[in-house]
């Protein structure tokens, strides 16, 4: 089946899955984008995963998995990308990692 995808933009999303099916999801972001084509990916910097009540003031629980910038970039290696860049910024008591890979 030929690439659909021009790029993929994942902004927060990939933090609320299982630490265990990250490696099978990046795999099928790079089997649907075209050679080259970019990943832009943020998520929450930090360690562990967990569900969470009363994460950003709502009254549910939500779940996290946050990772360390050098434990993203293996999976993305390991799925096939490159990472081209890498900035961290924080927001409210909150750190971030956004990655650009290809």
């Amino acid at each position: 089946m030929a690439s659909a995808l021009g790029g993929i933009w994942c902004s927060a999303s990939l933090l609320h899955l299982p630490k265990r099916d990250a490696p099978h999801v990046l795999a099928e972001m790079r089997r649907i984008v075209r050679p080259g084509g970019p990943l832009f990916l943020v998520m929450q910097e930090g360690d562990g995963e967990a569900w969470e009540h009363g994460a950003y003031g709502a009254p549910v629980e939500r779940f996290f998995a946050r990772y360390r910038g050098s434990e993203i970039e293996a999976l993305l290696n390991t799925a096939g990308f490159r990472v081209r860049e890498r900035l961290t910024g924080a927001a409210g008591t909150r750190r971030w990692l956004n990655l650009l890979a290809t």
